[in-house]
């Protein structure tokens, strides 16, 4: 049986059959198995909207349009997969570019499905073109909308992972990515609060705790493409997070000295995060008590203009005091976090 007509199966069953609805939340690996799915990593519960549902399961809303075949070089989450040291990528990105990755990924005997929704991204205020948020609606196929894609050597991850994507399961999802279960809970309960107050990011929350953090645990490196971890940490001392960035270490050491050199010299460094002003990382930059001294040359920036970048360009220090910043004669609100070398 295709990867479509196992899907519309369990789709349509769980729309039709109240029944098997009642036995995804009460006992969700019984249930699974009853369609030949692993329900090893299922949680106590899987509750659906079966009412929400609205999709037509056609081979293109899975797999994507065909593309030219063009030379591809693919994203450092992929490679952590193929490499073994990720269970499976949630990639992100226009359709078209999505299912040229997918048909790369095919051919080297990895399974892909293309998300059941698209999205609407609106970029964040002074994070230059990133959105940590994106509005979903049902995917249509050939849009040239923002998708998903699920990649695993294993065919039940991508499976249960669509599900996943399709019903909310975030807590499974986040199981099927090899996420920490202290990180998904953690980023269960304070997404309300990162979508009302932050844009969608969680970065502020973890960054109250005092330094050094270690480098791999950086949530702020993806505003300058360095990002180690695909999930947030529940904390900047997260024993799970830092098992889980040893191992893409070694994977990466061992494949690709080269660019683990380069992330490292990234992310072990000072960054400066604000909600709106920009996210700053400082590179030749050392800390003294409350003030860092820093070459203003070397100073990586999410945006190119405002006030608080002048101030960065026009003194080689900063004052950290309590929640504030100040830069010369500008003072804002902002966080110091600093990561380096810890064992």
């Amino acid at each position: 049986m295709n990867l479509g007509m196992r899907l519309g199966d369990f789709v349509g069953r769980v729309v039709h059959d109240p029944i098997f609805r009642r036995a995804l939340r009460y006992q969700p690996a019984a249930a699974l198995a009853e369609h030949g799915l692993s329900g090893t990593l299922a949680p106590d519960s899987l509750p659906v909207k079966h009412y929400e549902v609205r999709l037509n399961l056609m081979p293109e809303l899975l797999f994507g349009l065909p593309q030219p075949r063009r030379s591809l070089q693919p994203s450092l989450d992929l490679r952590w997969v193929r490499y073994g040291a990720r269970p499976m990528a949630l990639l992100h990105g226009p359709e078209f570019e999505l299912t040229e990755v997918a048909q790369w990924a095919r051919e080297r005997q990895l399974f892909t499905l293309l998300s059941p929704a698209q999205f609407s991204f609106q970029p964040d205020t002074g994070k230059g073109d990133y959105a940590n948020y994106g509005i979903p609606e049902p995917a249509v196929p050939g849009s040239g909308a923002w998708r998903g894609l699920l990649i695993s050597p294993d065919l039940h991850h991508v499976l249960l992972g669509w599900l996943s994507l399709l019903f909310r399961w975030d807590d499974f999802l986040g199981r099927l990515l090899g996420y920490p279960m202290c990180c998904v809970q953690a980023f269960q309960a304070r997404w309300p609060t990162a979508e009302r107050d932050h844009q969608g990011d969680l970065a502020p929350m973890l960054l109250d705790a005092e330094g050094p953090h270690d480098w791999a645990l950086n949530p702020l490196g993806r505003y300058f493409g360095a990002e180690y971890l695909a999930h947030f940490p529940c904390t900047l001392q997260c024993e799970a997070s830092k098992a889980q960035a040893r191992r893409q270490s070694e994977a990466l050491q061992l494949f690709e000295p080269a660019t683990f050199g380069a992330m490292r010299s990234t992310l072990a460094r000072p960054y400066l995060y604000t909600d709106a002003e920009g996210i700053f990382c400082f590179d030749e930059a050392t800390l003294d008590g409350q003030v860092l001294s820093y070459t203003p040359a070397k100073v990586l920036g999410s945006v190119a203009e405002g006030a608080l970048v002048q101030a960065l360009l026009g003194h080689d220090s900063l004052q950290v005091d309590g929640a504030q910043i100040q830069v010369g004669d500008v003072r804002v609100a902002g966080k110091l976090a600093i990561f380096g070398e810890i064992n």
